[in-house]
C-alpha cells in the first residue's frame, strides 16, 4: 500500500514538472515569423455565418481564397522587442518595422502592443492562440488566422 503511494506521487510530480517545464512564456509563444494562413482564415469566417450567408459565402469561396492567395502578409516578432510587418499584394511589397511589448496574457489571449517605427503611439491587438503554432486577430471585422513559419 505504501509503496502504490509513493509511486503515485512520483507520478503527480513528474507530470507537473512536464506540465510547467515544457510550457512557454507569452514572449518565447509569440516570437518568430507568422504568415496569414488563408484556409485557416477561410474556416473561421465560415464558422461565422449560416445559411443564405453561408451558402454564398461557399459558393464564392474558390475566388476569394485565390484572391487571398495573391497577396502575402507576415509579421516577424524578434526576442529583443523589436518587430518587422511585410505585406505584398499586386506585386507591390510594404514593410515597416517597430517594437512590440505584450501588455497582458491570460490563458490562450494576449493584447500586444506594436509601435511602428514612424508612430509616437502603439496600437494593441488582441491575439488568442490555437496551440503554440496558430493565432487569429480581429483585422477589418473579420478574423485573420497566422501561422508560425
Amino acid at each position: 500500500m505504501q509503496r502504490s503511494s509513493i509511486v503515485f506521487s512520483l507520478f503527480v510530480a513528474l507530470f507537473f514538472v512536464f506540465a510547467t517545464g515544457c510550457s512557454k512564456s507569452p514572449e518565447q509563444r509569440l516570437t518568430g515569423t507568422w504568415a496569414v494562413d488563408v484556409e485557416a482564415t477561410m474556416d473561421a469566417k465560415a464558422a461565422t455565418l449560416e445559411g443564405e450567408e453561408l451558402e454564398e459565402f461557399e459558393a464564392e469561396r474558390e475566388e476569394a481564397t485565390e484572391q487571398l492567395n495573391s497577396m502575402s502578409m507576415t509579421m516577424t516578432f524578434n526576442a529583443d522587442g523589436t518587430a518587422e510587418m511585410s505585406m505584398t499584394f499586386m506585386d507591390e511589397e510594404n514593410t515597416s518595422a517597430g517594437t512590440w511589448e505584450i501588455t497582458s496574457a491570460e490563458g490562450d489571449e494576449m493584447v500586444v502592443a506594436i509601435t511602428e517605427e514612424d508612430e509616437e503611439e502603439a496600437e494593441e491587438q488582441t491575439l488568442v492562440f490555437s496551440g503554440n503554432n496558430q493565432f487569429s486577430i480581429e483585422m477589418m471585422n473579420d478574423s485573420v488566422v497566422f501561422a508560425r513559419q
